[in-house]
């Protein structure tokens, strides 16, 4: 029975089939004959349209891309980058001679305030450029840093192939050392955009090409401070220095009085390539004008984050530091570098 049922529908289906077969081919005369009728006057349309037209002069839009630096990819790095502030953002534009696919990192910071996702990656565009925006935090009571940076870590194999592992083959005036382990030191580009912005109020920054000057004596194990100049506002001290600690080694500034108990007025800094030093320390404001204050810069090398190859250098507990600056700990086991001078 079942069969019975399936060669009548077999049946059904091929008359069916052959009935859809012989009406197709009963209008293909028709068909044929309204597809040239469209043809023709789909030509004559094409031809009526191509006698009122004219050509056009015609450029690219979006090529913004200028040529390439002659010195792309040499060792010696530079860059120069404009920072346009916005109300809400950073416009950052920036022209290298790094390679292509580089990936750049910008960021916003601040002595007094922990900045959590305002930071960005770009890679160099293949003339050497790279353009990024960057959230603004709009806070308006603090110092904030841009900082503009070339890391080992987020570069491509191809990149640190050319570059180094720790990028240790790229010299110039915006390396800096980043890391390191006792002996190796990992290194990146760097430059830092400060500012206090208004509300209200934008502005355009720029980066600066450091002029490093180098002591003959940079990384002796006598240590020296000097050229210490302080200038202050409302707020805060602006101390810059020199000395002859080790590019890469913390000092830690901070605003004593003897007359109070007090904390927090303080920072660490890092040490230049060159030994120079700049720092910004809050003060309080709420005390008597005839109150000694005093700034105390110190260098410990077992305290501060210090690099594995800062420490090694002068001593797991500063043993091997000498010279006029040279303190010891109250347990008499520590030994560090104090330069103290008088604000007040």
């Amino acid at each position: 029975m079942f069969r019975q049922k399936s060669s009548q529908l077999l049946l059904i289906c091929g008359v069916l089939m052959t009935v859809m077969v012989g009406c197709n081919n009963a209008s293909g005369g028709e068909e044929d004959t309204a597809s040239n009728n469209e043809a023709e006057n789909l030509n004559e349309t094409e031809d009526n349209i191509n006698d009122s037209r004219e050509p056009v002069d015609t450029t690219v839009a979006n090529e913004e891309l200028g040529e390439a630096p002659e010195d792309q990819g040499e060792f010696d790095s530079w860059w120069e980058i404009e920072v346009e502030e916005e109300e809400d953002r950073y416009v950052v534009d920036g022209q290298s001679n790094l390679l292509p696919e580089t990936t750049v990192r910008i960021r916003a910071k601040s002595d007094d305030y922990t900045f959590v996702g305002y930071d960005t990656t770009v890679d160099v565009e293949e003339d050497g450029s790279f353009v990024a925006e960057l959230q603004h935090p709009q806070v308006y009571d603090t110092e904030i840093v841009l900082e503009v940076s070339v890391g080992a870590g987020r570069q491509s194999d191809e990149i640190l192939a050319h570059y180094g592992e720790s990028l240790e083959l790229i010299e110039g005036p915006f390396r800096y050392v980043a890391d390191s382990d006792e002996e190796e030191k990992v290194y990146e580009l760097k430059s830092e955009l400060a500012y206090v912005p208004e509300e209200g109020e934008f502005v355009t920054l720029m980066s600066q090409t450091p002029e490093w000057d180098f002591p003959e004596d940079q990384g002796d194990l006598d240590v020296w401070i000097d050229d210490v100049e302080v200038e202050r506002d409302e707020e805060r001290f602006y101390v810059t220095g020199r000395t002859n600690l080790e590019e890469g080694a913390n000092i830690h500034i901070e605003v004593e009085l003897p007359d109070y108990i007090s904390f927090g007025y303080s920072n660490v800094v890092t040490i230049n390539p060159d030994g120079s030093f700049a720092a910004s320390v809050n003060y309080p404001d709420d005390i008597d004008d005839e109150a000694e204050m005093n700034l105390a810069i110190e260098f410990k090398p077992y305290r501060y984050n210090q690099l594995d190859y800062v420490v090694t250098h002068y001593g797991e507990s500063g043993e091997g530091l000498t010279g006029e600056l040279v303190e010891e700990e109250s347990s008499g086991e520590e030994s560090y570098i104090l330069y103290k001078l008088n604000v007040q």
